[in-house]
């Protein structure tokens, strides 16, 4: 409790000094800030759904899953056009 007591003359002897302050931030830097943050987050998330899907395919390719031999007209993944040729 004395180390409060001996703190708060200190903070408040810190707080009223004032030293000269060379920037000045105007409302439209604050905008600004979070437009960045939001572009950045979006940025994120469109660059980890892209990975995820090349992950997603090559680990269906590793093992076997889909349609990774077929034709891209195929529909059942069997060689041939149709009904004719099987």
């Amino acid at each position: 409790m004395r180390l409060h007591r001996a703190i708060w003359p200190l903070i408040m002897v810190v707080a009223m000094y004032s030293g000269p302050v060379y920037a000045y931030l105007d409302p439209g830097t604050g905008s600004m800030l979070i437009s960045a943050i939001v572009g950045l987050i979006a940025s994120l998330a469109l660059a980890i759904k892209t990975y995820w899907y090349q992950f997603l395919g090559f680990m269906r390719r590793l093992f076997g899953r889909g349609n990774a031999g077929a034709n891209p007209g195929d529909r059942d993944g069997q060689n041939g056009s149709g009904p004719a040729d099987r």
